[in-house]
């Protein structure tokens, strides 16, 4: 049995994933999440979006324990 760890999809998720966070594109604590559902296929083009719109609250101090000011306050 081939372990998914050695699939070609899991090999290039991970090459795509270290590039977006050394490309400084997405947080490092979503990395799990979004190789495992690039290797799935399961990544929605509103979770890129997500991704990319959690790295930019981040960057301007806006995101706190993965939530925005606005999540924060309700």
């Amino acid at each position: 049995m081939t372990d998914k760890a050695d699939t070609p999809n899991a090999e290039l998720g991970k090459v795509v994933v270290e590039t977006l966070v050394s490309e400084g594109l997405i947080i490092t604590d979503q990395k799990e999440t979004i190789l495992s559902k690039i290797c799935d296929g399961k990544m929605t083009l509103s979770e890129w979006k997500s991704c990319i719109e959690m790295k930019i609250l981040k960057g301007e101090g806006k995101l706190k324990d993965g939530k925005s000011d606005q999540q924060n306050r309700a």
